[in-house]
């Protein structure tokens, strides 16, 4: 019997141009792969995605980069990580820029940009919006929305418990001096101890066929998301179970999903707790200073970035870092839950964890601020297992198949203190029924043993001379 080994695969589209299975042009071997160690960094509100891939170092494979450079190179670039018939994630791309390296060991590195990092990039505007009766925090992002002149991209999404607050309270004014679209959006819903959250991930299967353009003329796949506190979400179901999501299901960037982590999961993990002065802030902030650069395209031909830029009128694009001026001259009118979250954001960030893994189909499409929960291996009440909420994620193709890193972060404290008992009781149901190695294994690659094709083997090794008959299931290669 003949098959494939079951391992992660990745996906790179260039536009329309396969680049792990290339269509053979250009005196490239048809099928042979353009593209190697392909790396995807999701991170949680300080910045925003950025991504790379290694060129294969040969002339021919040269060549072609050089053709795509000329003619696609403002077009999207879609990467995909999973198993095929299982579960994959998408982000979408646009080049943005390479690094060579020459001698006898030859290397071309493409840096990859998430498309906000260059649909709006480095412009500044002074916001001014004034109403004589106050206003909805809601109804100032939208505002700023228009005044940037995005609004019609809908770049801007919200989980429900986000809208709900920003909706309920109001501020006074908001005054702001040479400030970036993204800075405007963060100062606003900040006051309302909310998270923006810059992600690329595609939310439509049918878009990953390599067929079609993920973003129109009207809107961005890409967005800003809009989340609360973990402990603050509302709702029966504030975490979906990410583990059996399906092979078309893509995760939607404003849903949490949750994700059990035992055996057959994890690679190494480590936890720490440190603790912080009361006056030093735990949590990143997309604070970090970014100088706009000139434009140094050749003759007069503009990078992609600024393609990009121009279906958003000349506006300039969402980088999660701030240049707003120190004072952002906002004066808040009602809030009544603003200051209880932004407490709970400090004390969510006080414990740390990260573990990397290898990536099993269980932990295709884990994004920040989903929930992992670590169960003991025996659990059976509230004070075994514990919830964290992720805050970085790094997808990285290696020889043999795709490491994940993880980053998050939880309350300090002991056993029993489940940061939301809304989920945590729903996985902690779930964990109860992984009693063995056998079913960790199961619930990391996702199968379901009943539907398996099942044979009888003789097992031997026993004492008794006719031996015992075992019924083995027969996972299918692909």
């Amino acid at each position: 019997m003949a098959g494939n080994l079951i391992i992660p695969r990745v996906e790179v589209y260039w536009g329309k141009v396969n680049l792990t299975s290339y269509a053979g042009d250009e005196n490239y071997p048809k099928g042979d792969p353009l593209v190697y160690k392909v790396e995807c960094t999701l991170p949680q509100q300080s910045d925003n995605p950025s991504g790379s891939m290694m060129w294969v170092p040969t002339a021919g494979a040269y060549k072609i980069y050089e053709k795509l450079l000329r003619e696609n190179a403002d077009e999207q670039i879609v990467t995909t990580f999973g198993y095929a018939g299982k579960k994959k994630v998408s982000f979408i791309w646009m080049w943005g820029g390479n690094g060579y390296s020459y001698g006898n060991t030859m290397a071309l590195k493409v840096f990859l940009l998430s498309e906000l990092s260059g649909l709006i990039n480095a412009n500044t505007r002074s916001v001014a919006n004034n109403e004589d009766n106050s206003m909805t925090m809601l109804g100032a992002v939208q505002t700023t929305e228009r005044l940037f002149a995005v609004d019609k991209l809908k770049i801007v999404r919200y989980t429900d418990t986000a809208r709900k607050d920003l909706q309920d309270n109001r501020i006074q004014n908001q005054y702001g001096r040479d400030q970036t679209f993204v800075s405007s959006i963060n100062n606003i819903v900040k006051e309302n101890g909310n998270y923006v959250f810059s992600t690329n991930i595609v939310s439509e299967a049918a878009t990953t066929s390599g067929n079609t353009s993920v973003t129109g003329k009207t809107e961005t796949a890409s967005k800003l998301v809009i989340f609360t506190p973990y402990q603050h979400e509302e709702g029966k179901a504030p975490v979906l179970d990410g583990q059996s999501r399906g092979y078309n299901e893509f995760p939607d960037p404003t849903k949490r999903y949750g994700y059990l982590l035992g055996p057959s999961l994890i690679n190494t993990m480590e936890r720490s707790f440190q603790w912080a002065p009361p006056q030093q802030t735990q949590m990143p902030t997309p604070a970090k200073r970014s100088t706009p650069k000139g434009d140094k395209g050749k003759a007069g031909r503009k990078p992609p970035v600024n393609k990009q830029q121009e279906k958003a009128s000349g506006v300039g694009a969402v980088s999660g870092t701030a240049l707003a001026a120190t004072n952002p001259g906002i004066s808040v009118a009602l809030d009544k839950v603003g200051p209880r979250k932004q407490i709970i954001q400090q004390l969510e960030a006080a414990a740390k964890l990260s573990f990397n893994t290898f990536l099993v189909p269980a932990l295709v499409g884990i994004k920040p601020y989903d929930i992992i929960y670590i169960p003991a291996l025996d659990a059976e009440g509230p004070e075994d297992i514990e919830d964290w909420i992720v805050n970085t994620v790094d997808y990285n193709q290696t020889d043999g198949g795709v490491d994940v890193s993880v980053t998050a972060s939880r309350t300090y404290g002991f056993g029993g203190n489940l940061m939301n008992p809304v989920s945590g009781f729903v996985f902690l149901e779930k964990a109860k029924t992984l009693t063995t190695l056998e079913k960790w294994e199961e619930y990391a690659w996702c199968i379901t043993p009943s539907a398996l094709p099942v044979i009888e083997v003789m097992d031997t090794t026993t004492d008794r001379p006719q031996g015992n008959l075992l019924k083995l299931p027969i996972i299918p290669f692909q």
